[in-house]
């Protein structure tokens, strides 16, 4: 089998793909080329294609296409949603995917903005809109969404990503650790709300060891060796929704051993499968104001050393480099039936 992959292979996810190639011939026959025309040549079986590649979507007209898509999140880019559809779409790869194919018919596009707009309001409950027909999501449609890695596969993730992925020191002196912005900009009120709640959660922990290192306003005032050395001296890492539910933290936070405070995540599927049901995290809901973290770190049961090194590794072997080579080569063979 020949592919050619229509991306910048220096971006995170193009990266985790391309450093497969190799395997992928070796273990599978599956030979993946970086095209010199824009052209789909004699004796290439389709194209695998970045969705932040200008216009993609017409090198549908040429032949089958394998995309991969730019949005980290489970929810889908404009141009996915619209072409899905189209018999020459074949798979789109994806880090996240809804576990309730039905999600993606609901409004807003973001699911998570219902639950914090619901708690900015007061309200448990929050009703839901469809989305205009033209852009429903059928089943069958759905069916073409393919996990292929999670965050832990990005490449700024590889000095984390090995064999003993964290230190075993405890206690560590740091109870909770945030790193991350608080302001997306005006049109984002909701996020940013449910964001600063966060911090402010942080912050009136008076009583428990949470150093004002550890609260960082912005992501890139922290550079990855400080992040990461804060992180491993943390028992609790708080992960806030961003502009998707799941983030590079959430395994970040796994693979140095902390625990994770994150809102009701487990409608989201990712690799590994049951991620967000894993102890250190499913132990550790919160409300989406974060008006419970002061409960959950004094009461939550710690899990233990062992379970964590347990996941820690489970996540690096499900992102590494073979056992993503598997899994793309079951999608691109099953894209050529």
């Amino acid at each position: 089998m020949r592919i050619l992959f229509h991306a910048d292979v220096a971006h995170g996810q193009a990266a985790a793909v391309w450093r497969c190639r190799d395997l992928l011939k070796s273990a599978y026959g599956i030979e993946l080329m970086l095209p010199d025309n824009p052209d789909l040549p004699a004796g290439v079986d389709f194209a695998l294609v970045h969705s932040l590649v200008e216009d993609w979507w017409k090198k549908l007209e040429n032949g089958p296409v394998v995309c991969l898509e730019r949005i980290d999140g489970a929810q889908l880019s404009a141009p996915v949603r619209k072409f899905i559809g189209h018999p020459n779409l074949r798979a789109v790869i994806k880090n996240t995917i809804y576990a309730d194919w039905n999600f993606y018919n609901l409004a807003p596009w973001r699911w998570h903005e219902n639950p914090i707009r619901a708690s900015i309001a007061g309200h448990t409950t929050c009703q839901y809109d469809l989305l205009p027909a033209n852009q429903l999501i059928t089943p069958e449609q759905y069916a073409k969404l393919k996990l292929g890695f999670s965050f832990a596969a990005y490449p700024h993730m590889d000095s984390i990503r090995h064999p003993e992925p964290f230190e075993l020191s405890q206690p560590r002196p740091y109870t909770c650790h945030f790193a991350g912005t608080t302001d997306y900009g005006a049109e984002m009120g909701w996020l940013n709300w449910h964001r600063q709640q966060a911090v402010g959660a942080i912050k009136k922990l008076r009583d428990h060891r949470t150093a004002d290192a550890n609260i960082c306003y912005n992501c890139r005032e922290m550079q990855f060796p400080k992040y990461f050395a804060t992180m491993r001296q943390s028992e609790f890492v708080v992960s806030p929704w961003g502009l998707g539910e799941p983030c590079y933290r959430d395994f970040e936070a796994i693979l140095s051993g902390c625990m994770v405070i994150k809102p009701d995540t487990r409608h989201i599927l990712t690799v590994p499968g049951q991620f967000y049901r894993i102890p250190s995290i499913e132990r550790c809901i919160c409300k989406p104001d974060f008006s419970d973290l002061p409960d959950i770190v004094a009461n939550v049961g710690r899990v233990s050393i062992g379970d964590r090194i347990q996941w820690a590794r489970h996540v690096a072997e499900q992102n590494s480099t073979p056992a993503i080579a598997g899994r793309l080569a079951r999608i691109f063979k099953g894209a050529v039936k």
